[in-house]
């Protein structure tokens, strides 16, 4: 394959791995497992099985391996996490712009809590 191979949950390169990758195949940066539907071309968690492939069988954990017949290995599956900032920005603008605090601390969590019932 052209295109870089990288594991869906670290994004290290996979293409060292036999393919095709085996049920019990891992990451050798993470140690999770590589044969799961987020390393699949089928996998779109838009849709209602999270799966373009019409007759295959439902998977409920669409990370942990699994005996699909249908899985081809997809690039791309790495999608990198980052921080938060954009969705935390989102919800304070939902909210009336009120300050959403990523990490409160459980001081500043208890005193909000017995300000509560004074």
């Amino acid at each position: 394959m052209d295109d870089e191979i990288n594991c869906w949950n670290c994004g290290a390169d996979l293409s060292q791995l036999p393919q095709p990758f085996s049920r019990k195949e891992e990451c050798p940066g993470c140690s999770k497992e590589v044969r799961v539907c987020k390393m699949c071309i089928f996998y779109d968690p838009k849709l209602h099985n999270s799966c373009k492939e019409p007759v295959a069988d439902r998977v409920n954990d669409k990370e942990r391996a699994n005996f699909c017949d249908y899985f081809k290995v997809k690039s791309g599956a790495y999608c990198e996490g980052g921080n938060n900032s954009d969705a935390m920005k989102g919800l304070s603008d939902l909210f009336g712009g009120v300050a959403v605090s990523s990490s409160p601390s459980s001081g500043d969590a208890k005193k909000k809590l017995e300000d509560l019932f004074k």
